[in-house]
C-alpha cells in the first residue's frame, strides 16, 4: 500500500505492533460526544458521563468495527455496559436511525460538529454532549509504508490531510450554534 489512515493506539500495543512496517504520522486527536434528541437528556447539559450515557437508548455501530471498539473500552472503564436499541454497520443507517427513533449515539466529535450530522445547523432538534470519565482520545494517523522512497501522491495526499485535519479540529473547538 501507498498510504492509509488509521488509530495508532490499539488496546494497548505498540505502534509496530499495531501497524507493522507502517511508520504513522498523526493528523489528530479524536475524541467522542454524544448526539441525542431534545428532551432525551437534562436540559442545558453540555456533559455527560460514559456511565450516564450507558443507561441512554443507545444505536450503535456493530461489535466488529475498530470505532465501536474503542467507544466500548471506553464503557468498560466507566465500569459499564451499554445495551444498544440499534446496530449497524453503516453510519448513515445509524444516523437516519438517530434522527427518527429519539435515541443517542455516540461519534467522533470533529465529525458531529463539521458535518450535516444530527447537532449541526442541519438538524438543530439534537444536542451535542461531550463525552467525560473516562475522557478518551485517540490519535487518527495517515500510515505510510517505513521505507526511504515517498511517492509525490504520497505526500500530496499527507499535505491534503494535515490541512483537512486542521481545519476539523478548528471546527471541533467551536460549540455548534443554539
Amino acid at each position: 500500500f501507498d498510504i492509509g489512515i488509521s488509530y495508532t493506539e490499539a488496546d494497548g500495543a505498540s505502534d509496530a505492533e499495531s501497524h507493522g512496517l507502517a511508520a504513522p504520522r498523526p493528523l489528530y486527536r479524536e475524541s467522542y460526544v454524544l448526539l441525542a434528541p431534545n428532551g432525551l437528556v437534562e436540559a442545558g447539559k453540555r456533559r455527560l458521563s460514559w456511565a450516564e450515557a450507558a443507561t441512554l437508548p443507545l444505536a450503535l455501530l456493530t461489535p466488529d468495527m475498530k470505532n465501536r471498539q474503542i467507544i466500548d473500552q471506553a464503557f468498560r472503564h466507566a465500569g459499564v455496559s451499554p445495551r444498544p436499541v440499534f446496530e449497524t454497520n453503516s453510519i448513515s443507517t445509524l444516523h437516519a436511525f438517530l434522527a427518527e427513533a429519539g435515541v443517542a449515539t455516540i461519534a467522533p466529535a470533529n465529525a458531529a460538529r463539521s458535518a450535516p450530522l444530527p447537532g449541526t445547523d442541519a438538524m438543530p432538534e439534537t444536542v451535542i454532549l461531550d463525552l467525560v470519565e473516562p475522557d478518551l482520545r485517540r490519535v487518527v494517523a495517515a500510515l505510510v509504508p517505513d521505507d526511504r522512497f515517498e511517492p509525490p501522491g504520497v505526500t500530496a495526499v499527507l499535505q491534503g490531510a494535515a490541512k483537512v485535519a486542521a481545519e476539523m479540529s478548528a471546527v471541533g473547538r467551536r460549540r455548534p450554534k443554539r
